[in-house]
């Protein structure tokens, strides 16, 4: 009996050692701090698992890691190339280019339309950047019926009268900035053009 008991009395010491040497869930014995443990089975989180495979090129770094693809493609929105014939959007029905056309030419004079059927004038173009070319004045055009009065010789030829820009889907945006003399705005002959240039125009 008494053996059985020192046996009995024995294990059970045996078992609160073992139990005491195991470290509690949450706290670490040696540094007497709470330890954190992480929710998965591995210890590592998801979070800095992702961020590995990021560095290793395991994971697009446009990819949902919780399994959604978040990556949006850019739409591509195609630019106008800036040269050709254009034509001013609501003026299709110009289709002999009376007035309502576009034509950029970086070799030759290009005509523009002023007052249709009466008054043009003779431009030259030359690129801005990439997506801007501006317009000079040569002269008043042979054909005009009318404008005999405006003092063409004193309008600048190395200032800009109007930009052309080109925009998303293909199209050019055209800008008038009227004539200059000395670099000062012709204020009486700023509107010629404006109404019949400015304007939105899509490749013929």
């Amino acid at each position: 009996m008494i053996n059985k008991m020192y046996v009995l009395g024995l294990f059970s010491f045996l078992l609160i050692v073992s139990c005491k040497n195991e470290p509690e869930a949450g706290y670490d014995p040696v540094n007497n701090t709470d330890i954190e443990y992480s929710p998965t089975e591995s210890g590592v989180t998801r979070d800095n698992a992702n961020a590995n495979k990021m560095e290793t090129g395991e994971i697009d770094p446009g990819h949902d890691t919780s399994g959604n693809n978040v990556r949006q493609e850019q739409g591509s929105e195609k630019t106008a190339s800036l040269s050709g014939t254009f034509i001013k959007l609501g003026e299709e029905s110009d289709k002999e280019c009376n007035c309502y056309c576009l034509d950029i030419d970086y070799n030759s004079t290009s005509e523009l339309c002023l007052i249709p059927g009466e008054m043009y004038i003779e431009t030259r173009m030359k690129r801005s950047n990439d997506n801007t070319v501006n317009l000079f004045l040569v002269g008043p055009s042979a054909k005009n019926t009318t404008g005999e009065n405006i003092p063409w010789d004193t309008f600048d030829t190395n200032i800009p009268i109007a930009s052309v820009t080109s925009i998303a889907n293909g199209d050019l945006q055209m800008n008038w900035l009227g004539f200059t003399s000395n670099g000062d705005l012709a204020m009486d002959y700023a509107i010629y053009g404006k109404k019949t240039l400015e304007g939105i125009y899509k490749k013929k």
